[in-house]
């Protein structure tokens, strides 16, 4: 499970130096169990949020949290050397870091994953190459609606072999003791889960994500005023707003159409 995040300094690699116009030093956003809500407007943050917590918990390349040359590679390139040689890191994240985090991927990365231990409900999949993007995306949150109520233990993976062990014990593992929770939820990061639905499908996917997170942590980027809406009369959703005042704005506009 993760708990928090919380934006150090803005020393961002160069491929991420974006993220230094959407967000400030100190800023801080808190996530609960269950279903957690990003909402804002475009450019707010959404995305650059959940790829510094993919990054972080080492699940941005392969889709689940897993010790590898380019996972550690991707994280310690956000850490930064200050005039004491020290590190200091881009994000601060509090979570359980014995427990993994999951990822969908998109088609072209899962090509090459094909041999990793990914759950099917997380990759882009032949079945779901044969349906429509909207299709598709619902067929994937049922997928990962049934694996996410699995009562098994989802360990964080560092079984695999990798020549940067000795980076990943001097630099990595003492920034997961140092920021780490007694929390056993696992959890699943989705980006844009209500893209291309049609209105009959909005429900569905709602219903998907409300049944996933029984046992489990969801954190998702939504776009969908409709979604939106309808999550927000919900007492067991945490939003977490980018843009203030955004899930008002959305619900004057819908009530006015009322």
């Amino acid at each position: 499970m993760i708990k928090s995040i919380e934006i150090i300094n803005n020393n961002y690699p160069d491929e991420c130096k974006y993220m230094s116009n959407v967000f400030n030093q100190g800023d801080k956003f808190e996530f609960t169990n269950g279903l957690n809500i990003l909402v804002g407007t475009n450019g707010s943050g959404k995305s650059s949020l959940l790829k510094l917590l993919r990054v972080y918990t080492m699940c941005d390349e392969i889709g689940r949290s897993r010790v590898t040359n380019d996972s550690v590679k991707q994280l310690i390139n956000f850490y930064k050397l200050d005039s004491n040689y020290e590190l200091r890191d881009a994000a601060k994240i509090i979570a359980d870091y014995r427990i993994s985090t999951y990822s969908t991927l998109d088609s072209a990365r899962c090509n090459s994953y094909s041999g990793v231990n990914v759950p099917q409900a997380f990759l882009y999949n032949s079945e779901l190459k044969s349906k429509s993007d909207g299709q598709s995306i619902l067929a994937r949150t049922d997928l990962i609606s049934m694996y996410m109520n699995d009562t098994s233990t989802h360990r964080f993976d560092e079984s695999l072999e990798f020549s940067l062990k000795s980076e990943y014990n001097r630099l990595v593992k003492p920034y997961f003791k140092k920021n780490s929770i007694d929390e056993l939820r696992f959890t699943v990061i989705l980006d844009e889960p209500d893209k291309n639905l049609d209105i009959e499908n909005i429900e569905m996917v709602e219903n998907d994500l409300l049944l996933s997170t029984k046992t489990s942590q969801i954190i998702a980027a939504i776009h969908n005023p409709i979604m939106i809406y309808r999550l927000s009369k919900l007492n067991n959703v945490n939003f977490i707003e980018l843009t203030e005042g955004y899930i008002d704005k959305i619900n004057k506009l819908i009530n006015k159409l009322n």
